[in-house]
């Protein structure tokens, strides 16, 4: 949907073009004057906006925004707003908690605080790698303010990747190729945010209440979706639910040296929905990536989780069991490439740091399959709502086996 905003605010915020067109001014101008720009009102003929986050922008909303300028010069003709928002999260949580009232207006003063700090996470990434953001892969970053839950207010503007590249829907999700070149990327990131002479400690998560009130609310939301509306898949999560354990999750999430290696950035939420294809000739996505976006959940911690994430939603379970070992060792080597040669850590350490973080990565699976079965633009018909049920079965089936539960 485009709407032509005119002078209004952007979704009730504080925000309108002026603001906008003023932040650019403020750090978009050159100030030696080589590339010329002119981010004037009197210069902008209109512009139209597009939703293009839709019920999958989880924290937000995620406008397009695309100029007409009378002398276009070096302007940015389109840009991607970010607007922090706790309402369709509490939304897609109510339901699978079987909310009332005030348990809804709790869990969403909840959100709100965590949005503060994933928002705030967010611009804290983008500035702090924006010297290698061509290496990460990453939109340029235009400006940021921080959310705050007093005022509902926040804001990310960025680069509008959307001209050149595309997303794939996770059903049916990746075929090897892609699978390949996301393995190739998460060695990249782990290894230039490492020696990028920046410091990633403030990318540190150690709020221990915080932590015990995600396994609570995830554990929960699995397994009311598990026993209201999937039963069968009930004996196989009464058998591993007990792994969902806060020494579990610090198996994810860590900043202490771990399964031979540092703590590495993870990106925290690697879906497809964050993960931009390069367009074809024709529009359809070529296995190059071209960009990684929402980098609100960055954190330090293991290095098979986010490739862990890709694989478990976006490949069918009896495929994802078959190449997973294959995609490991293109990654540990990868890494081992860009590191002169030597190996890091060894590929034994992946297989256990792989095994170690499978209940965290499940846990998370359970969380997001308790909403992506009732989201048409992830299952939009039984077909696929079956397949999302294989793949969280198999990933089950395999946590209890690897746990000999």
């Amino acid at each position: 949907m485009v709407t032509n905003y005119s002078s209004s605010y952007f979704y009730n915020t504080k925000y309108d073009i002026d603001f906008i067109l003023e932040q650019l001014r403020i750090n978009l101008t050159d100030p030696i004057g080589n590339n010329r720009t002119d981010y004037s009102k009197k210069n902008m003929v209109n512009f139209e906006t597009e939703d293009i986050g839709g019920e999958a922008a989880f924290f937000g909303r995620i406008l397009r925004v695309e100029f007409t300028w009378r002398n276009p010069q070096n302007n940015v003709q389109s840009l991607v707003l970010k607007l922090p928002t706790v309402s369709r999260a509490t939304s897609f949580m109510s339901g699978p908690l079987k909310l009332n009232d005030a348990e809804a207006e709790a869990k969403c003063s909840a959100n709100m605080v965590y949005l503060e700090f994933a928002h705030m996470n967010e611009i804290s990434f983008y500035r702090t790698f924006k010297e290698i953001r061509d290496k990460l892969l990453i939109p340029r970053f235009y400006f940021g303010f921080p959310y705050v839950k007093s005022d509902n207010e926040g804001i990310i503007a960025m680069e509008d990747m959307r001209p050149t590249t595309v997303v794939i829907q996770p059903l049916p999700g990746f075929k090897l190729p892609y699978l390949k070149s996301l393995a190739i990327y998460v060695a990249r990131l782990q290894h230039y945010c490492a020696f990028s002479g920046a410091s990633i400690n403030q990318f540190r998560k150690d709020n221990e209440k915080e932590s015990i009130c995600y396994i609570q609310m995830a554990t929960h939301m699995s397994k009311t979706f598990v026993n209201e509306c999937r039963t069968d898949l009930k004996p196989f999560f009464d058998k591993l639910q007990h792994l969902f354990t806060l020494d579990n999750y610090y198996n994810c999430v860590f900043d202490k040296p771990k399964f031979g290696s540092s703590a590495v950035v993870c990106h925290g939420d690697f879906w497809s929905n964050n993960i931009l294809w390069k367009k074809g000739p024709n529009g359809e996505p070529t296995p190059e990536i071209g960009s990684v976006v929402d980098w609100q959940t960055t954190h330090l911690g293991n290095y098979c989780e986010d490739l862990m994430r890709a694989l478990t939603l976006h490949v069918s379970g009896e495929e994802r069991l078959r190449i997973t070992d294959e995609i490991l060792r293109i990654y540990h080597s990868t890494l081992t490439e860009l590191n002169n040669g030597i190996e890091p850590f060894t590929f034994q350490n992946v297989k256990q740091a792989y095994k170690a973080a499978l209940p965290s990565v499940t846990l998370f699976m359970g969380f997001g399959v308790s909403m992506y079965y009732y989201m048409p633009s992830v299952c939009p018909d039984e077909a696929m709502k079956e397949e999302l049920i294989s793949r969280y079965k198999i990933l089950l089936l395999e946590v209890i086996e690897e746990y000999h539960l």
